[in-house]
């Protein structure tokens, strides 16, 4: 691993970019959780899975083009950003029923504060993971 100046600045740029493409995502995400929720009626659960398999389209779209800039093969790449994104949401998922139903937060309290269970560890699997060539080049 390159610990040089550059490097590190290279680093702060794409956390940046896979920042701003998370708060798109995030919108995408809870748009899709809370219309589940509110309008279609479904469980808080349920609703949390379609918003997350929608946003994680998004992510895969934006972070593979914009964000890490990879030429690389897209069906590899779908499938190792699935894996990592199924690993996180998991994460994700435990948090939220721990805030839920451990610790009685609001339903729409625990999805905003569980998003933080997924986004480090998320991002750190795809820019060394499955985008890794592609993040020597960008």
């Amino acid at each position: 691993m390159d610990f040089s100046k550059s490097s590190f600045i290279a680093f702060i740029q794409q956390a940046f970019k896979y920042g701003l493409v998370g708060v798109v995502n995030t919108i995408v995400s809870l748009g899709t959780i809370f219309i589940a929720m509110k309008v279609i009626h479904c469980s808080y659960i349920l609703s949390n899975i379609m918003g997350y398999s929608v946003g994680i389209a998004c992510s895969f779209f934006f972070n593979k083009r914009w964000t890490f800039k990879s030429t690389g093969n897209a069906q590899i790449e779908m499938l190792i950003f699935l894996g990592i994104s199924g690993v996180c949401y998991l994460i994700q998922l435990a948090g939220l029923v721990f805030l839920k139903e451990a610790l009685h937060v609001k339903a729409e309290i625990a999805q905003v504060l569980a998003i933080a269970f997924y986004t480090m560890p998320n991002f750190l699997g795809n820019k060394f993971i499955t985008f890794r060539n592609a993040a020597r080049v960008s």
